[in-house]
């Protein structure tokens, strides 16, 4: 466990200023909920795509979910695979693209 903990801390100090840079230019762009009166998260989605393409991520899928309160017609989700070591085992990361 000790190995995958260095590892993990290895490659965070690595990537720490960048991930943090796009972190902040992706909370930049709004995304308010249409429920809220916003135009929902198509923007920074895109920003989210462009951000996973600079990175080695094994797969990425974009999946659009109707929604006609919004000017593109779509809320967009997006999953993203790294394929790690142990292909028996699978971390999850989750989150909301939108501000609720």
């Amino acid at each position: 466990m000790n190995e995958v903990l260095e590892k993990i801390k290895t490659a965070s100090n690595q990537y720490l200023n960048d991930v943090l840079r796009s972190f902040i230019e992706i909370l930049e762009i709004p995304a308010v909920n249409p429920s809220g009166g916003g135009q929902g998260e198509a923007k920074r989605a895109e920003k989210i795509l462009d951000v996973l393409a600079k990175y080695d991520v094994d797969k990425i899928v974009r999946i659009d979910v109707p929604d006609n309160r919004l000017e593109g017609g779509v809320r967009p989700n997006i999953l993203a695979l790294i394929n790690g070591e142990d292909k028996s085992r699978t971390l999850w990361l989750v989150a909301h693209t939108d501000t609720v």
